[in-house]
């Protein structure tokens, strides 16, 4: 009897590790969604108001590219910045941060000041979204973390289909007044909901500790990070020259709103993430990994190629599992190969080479259009999921223990 009474308990214990919904996780969710619709609704509208405060298309491009650098100098410190505070704290306060910085641009008249304001705004997103993740992969059982992670990244998919479309409808309806003050009340309910999760405190320095901090390579990078963070990179390479690419692509081939990719790209993601954590956790990595840079491969070698809308949809379906299929299965991986006090610093590496790979893709292969085409630079980008493959292939026969 008492047995089966120590069964029962223990039965209970593991049902209670591999919950995935709880209700720090389902807190989390929402406020990733709430806070990435704010950040997507900028990316096509503030390019618009920085024109209209005077900048030319060199300082557009500056301004954009410095939120990317400062993001990226924060997030080897988000669990460090701030003496004493825990991780919930420093959360709060990166949000606080997007909401003030939001509410600036409005207040910004000068190109300079918009240039601050936007270093500022990087600074509380590198914060967040690196704290974010740390915080809910916590909260994720191990043996579930590609499919939680799947699931958390549905908010910034979902958030990447609206946000756009969301954006140009309130600057169009609302002008810009509206457009940021609307960012801002969205960052404002993310917050809502990350006061309800509990607190995670992560290490916590103390002024004299702080002194100590060495800043080295050991802190801005995580070594076993980094071939899940070579393998985003290169998908960030690919996804940059899309975004700065497409639409003069479009254009120069006749087709007015490539939006639509964007829309078919996000939605195969939602439909991918559904299911590909599953895999990523019963299967192993690679049933995920070699097949979404073959679906990725196909989509951009489409791309290359469009002359319709059928053809860019058809691209986009490609390409879309692919993306939803390698970012949340290369992110699970990133977090399952580092001990768990190195979480954050791995979420941080891996960040921060995705955006690399964005800002890179964008200048690169906009050297490479100038030299050749449109056309030619989408099929040339398509080699990078070749190499990709090589190196994960490499990886699997060097590590043959990790599926």
């Amino acid at each position: 009897m008492e047995n089966l009474q120590e069964n029962d308990i223990d039965n209970e214990i593991i049902t209670k590790k591999q919950t995935l919904w709880t209700s720090q996780f389902i807190y989390l969710s929402i406020a990733n969604f709430f806070f990435f619709l704010s950040f997507e609704m900028l990316l096509p509208t503030l390019p618009v108001y920085i024109s209209q405060c005077g900048g030319s298309d060199s300082i557009v491009g500056i301004i954009m590219g410095m939120f990317t650098i400062s993001a990226i100098i924060i997030r080897p410190f988000s669990d460090t910045a701030m003496p004493g505070f825990s991780r919930k704290k420093s959360l709060m306060l990166g949000s606080w941060i997007c909401v003030v910085t939001t509410i600036g641009y409005y207040l910004s008249k000068t190109v300079g000041i918009i240039l601050v304001d936007r270093i500022l705004h990087g600074f509380g997103f590198g914060l967040v979204t690196t704290l974010l993740v740390t915080i809910v992969t916590n909260s994720i059982p191990n043996e579930r973390m590609g499919e939680g992670i799947g699931y958390f990244g549905l908010g910034s998919t979902i958030a990447m289909s609206l946000g756009s479309f969301l954006g140009i409808w309130v600057l169009n309806s609302f002008k810009v007044k509206g457009l940021f003050t609307f960012a801002a009340i969205l960052v404002v309910i993310a917050i809502i909901f990350m006061c309800l999760i509990s607190k995670d405190e992560g290490p916590k320095l103390n002024r004299k500790e702080k002194k100590k901090v060495k800043l080295d390579m050991s802190s801005f990078f995580e070594p076993k990070a980094l071939v899940p963070s070579i393998l985003i990179m290169l998908l960030g390479f690919s996804y940059g020259g899309i975004l700065g690419f497409i639409a003069l692509f479009g254009r120069q081939v006749g087709i007015s709103n490539v939006g639509w990719f964007f829309m078919g790209v996000a939605i195969c993601e939602i439909i991918v993430r559904l299911f590909v954590g599953k895999i990523f956790d019963t299967k192993g990595p690679a049933w995920v990994l070699i097949p979404g840079a073959v679906f990725a491969l196909i989509g951009t070698i489409i791309l290359a190629k469009i002359s319709n809308n059928t053809n860019m949809m058809i691209s986009s379906l490609f390409y879309g599992i692919g993306f939803g299929a390698l970012f949340p299965s290369l992110q699970a991986l990133t977090i399952n190969i580092v001990p768990e006090d190195k979480r954050n610093l791995a979420s941080a590496t891996f960040y921060n080479a995705f955006d690399l790979g964005i800002g890179g893709g964008t200048i690169i292969l906009g050297l490479v259009v100038q030299l050749t085409s449109y056309s030619d630079m989408f099929l040339y980008s398509s080699l990078l999921f070749v190499v990709y493959l090589i190196i994960y292939v490499s990886y699997l026969i060097k590590n043959r223990g990790y599926r």
